[in-house]
């Protein structure tokens, strides 16, 4: 009996030290996951952090705008030489405004357009379209002029359109376009992109837009193409560059070609009315007056909605101007011969009173009446 005692409390005391001993097993392996995670995570978020100032090459520390950012000067050769993430320290700095006033000295200390991916000058167009060229140091004028006489990847479209638009002519740029003219590489076999579409408005008047047409660019295959300069020149009233699209190809006058397929044609009266599109009330109201005058039609169908004609649209999307739009029309050519058209059956009737009709397609109806 007192056997049985001894060995049942026994028993009692080690089944105690076994449940204590496995549950201190547990806290501790559950506390070494904790902390093995904890450790991972930490790990993990100190690899995401960006490196200290002080490990970064010159280059990186002139771009990194917690490191100082650029500083003239303080480039070092060998790091402007290095690969930088995944573009060259040109295109880096070109697609930053803030660096722009680097580009100088990187080009002296060795950088190269070579060794760069994408053409620095299109990282600097796909920024902004028309840089502030007048504001830039006439150093970094002379490395935009070397990048885009050295670097034959400069020679796009985008970039062409930078370099000649209204920043770019007051700085004296555009004559890299006449450069590239007389070069031959914008000749239509050389080049790869709608040349006379990539032309900003404001230069469609220069000389060597006239020898492109010479050297066979097609006004209407290039806005089939693209037709981002003469919408540029419907958005901002520019009349000088519509008359230029219009008399190169007339039909824009009442709709231009599809963007690609699956797209409608679009009618440039509507577009200059269309919200957001032109740069202010003027310069809808310029570019509807000119192509009023020429001949667009304010009661045309939208092609995407047969029951909607362009005045409706605009009625309804810019009705400060529409009084000024019925005055164009109802004092266009297009108006007159339109009335002089629905009332030519009347006129047939009076049968001797008529001395003359000329009901040709797109010419006015001309009538005298004898006393």
């Amino acid at each position: 009996m007192l056997i049985f005692r001894f060995c049942a409390f026994f028993l009692q005391r080690y089944a105690r030290c076994a449940a204590v001993s496995l549950g201190a097993l547990l806290l501790c392996s559950q506390l070494t996951g904790c902390i093995t995670t904890a450790v991972l995570i930490a790990a993990q978020y100190a690899d995401s952090l960006p490196p200290a100032c002080r490990n970064l090459s010159s280059v990186e520390r002139a771009m990194a705008a917690r490191c100082g950012g650029y500083k003239p000067g303080e480039l070092i050769a060998k790091d402007v030489n290095a690969r930088v993430v995944s573009d060259c320290p040109l295109t880096n700095f070109a697609r930053n405004p803030a660096l722009w006033h680097g580009l100088p000295e990187l080009l002296a200390k060795g950088a190269s357009p070579e060794r760069c991916e994408a053409a620095p000058l299109l990282a600097m167009a796909e920024t902004t379209a028309c840089p502030a060229f007048t504001q830039m140091s006439a150093s970094t004028l002379d490395a935009v002029r070397w990048l885009a006489q050295a670097d034959g990847a400069s020679i796009n479209g985008p970039v062409l359109n930078m370099l000649t638009c209204p920043e770019a002519v007051s700085a004296g740029l555009s004559s890299i376009a006449a450069q590239w003219v007389a070069q031959g590489h914008l000749q239509p076999q050389q080049a790869r992109f709608a040349v006379l579409s990539y032309i900003h408005p404001v230069s469609l008047s220069q000389p060597w837009v006239a020898d492109l047409l010479r050297a066979g660019h097609q006004p209407l295959r290039a806005v089939q193409t693209s037709a981002l300069g003469f919408e540029q020149a419907l958005a901002l009233g520019d009349t000088r560059a519509l008359a230029w699209w219009t008399q190169q190809v007339p039909s824009l006058v009442h709709r231009a070609p599809p963007k690609g397929p699956g797209y409608v044609p679009w009618l440039p009266l509507a577009r200059s009315m269309a919200p957001g599109f032109a740069s202010d009330d003027a310069a809808r109201l310029r570019s509807a007056q000119l192509l009023i005058q020429q001949g667009a039609n304010l009661n045309a169908s939208l092609p995407y909605d047969r029951g909607q004609s362009v005045g409706d649209y605009a009625r309804g999307v810019q009705p400060q101007l529409w009084p000024q739009l019925q005055a164009l029309w109802q004092s266009s050519p297009s108006q007159r011969q339109s009335v002089a058209l629905q009332t030519l059956p009347v006129l047939l009737q009076l049968g001797s009173g008529m001395e003359r009709v000329d009901v040709r397609p797109h010419s006015a109806v001309k009538t005298a009446v004898e006393e």
